[in-house]
Order: structure tokens, then sequence, then C-alpha cells
């Protein structure tokens, strides 16, 4: 399964006990799954963020935290590109 890798302008920490910082997420492919999971969403940047959030493994709370003007458009960016890649229903990628 192929990932996308995004490395934070401005990494965070997360965690209350033990701290973990981050500074690179690694985005996995989304599954049929993954879109029931994340179900519907408010806005574009709520959808990307949920499934950023799916895909890396990272708490919704570790994206409340990234920086909005470097980070989060980064993010959204890829995840957009993942979801705007797909086939069209009754599509095949080659396009028949």
């Amino acid at each position: 399964m192929a990932f996308k890798t995004i490395t934070l302008l401005h990494p965070i920490t997360i965690g209350e006990d033990t701290k973990q910082e981050i500074s690179v997420i690694e985005l996995r492919r989304p599954t049929g799954a993954d879109y029931r999971q994340v179900g519907a969403a408010n806005n574009n940047y709520d959808l990307c963020l949920k499934f950023a959030a799916q895909l890396s493994g990272l708490p919704d709370a570790a994206f409340d935290k990234m920086d909005g003007v470097d980070d989060v458009p980064q993010i959204v960016e890829v995840v957009g590109d993942f979801l705007t890649s797909s086939p069209k229903t009754g599509q095949t990628s080659s396009g028949k």
C-alpha cells in the first residue's frame, strides 16, 4: 500500500504523560472502510483533516495543534489528491 509523507514545517507535541514530537506524517491510501468511518464532514478542511487522522493513525487533536498557514494546507492538498485521483463509479483507471 502506497504512503505519502508530509514533513511539517512546524512540528507539534502530542500526549499528556508521554510527550511525542511529530515532525513527519505518513498517510496511507484510503480504503472504502475509511470513507465509511470518516463519514460526512461540515466542510472540505474538516473532511480532509478527518481523513488525515484516519490515514495516519494520529488522533484528531494532533491536527488541531498543527500550523494553519503552512502545515494544514499541505495536508489538505495531499488528502485532496487521494480523493480526486480515484476513477468515477463505473470507470476504470484507464478511463473506460
